[in-house]
């Protein structure tokens, strides 16, 4: 998974990340404290180059505050965590 672009977000940002095979993906957020607050992409996708973006928003659509937040990208067995600061 590159960094999240742009880092630090203003009002939203793009996950890219490339699949050596097909596989399982996740892609969630989590706050400072670990709590998941949205899940970006659940489902299978095949192999290649792939993108998903962020609008800086929780899983009921609610703007995120400033801080420190996380994405983890989990495919097969396989997860990687990224930092993002969000400021507004």
């Amino acid at each position: 998974m590159e960094t999240p672009f742009p880092n630090p977000a203003r009002s939203g940002t793009v996950i890219r990340y490339q699949l050596p095979t097909a596989s399982v993906v996740k892609v969630e957020l989590y706050n400072i404290t670990g709590q998941r607050i949205a899940t970006l992409f659940d489902g299978q996708q095949n192999s290649g180059f792939h993108a998903t973006s962020w609008d800086l928003r929780d899983a009921n659509g609610s703007a995120v505050p400033n801080g420190v937040y996380f994405i983890r990208l989990s495919a097969g067995s396989r997860q990687v965590t990224s930092k993002l600061i969000v400021i507004r």
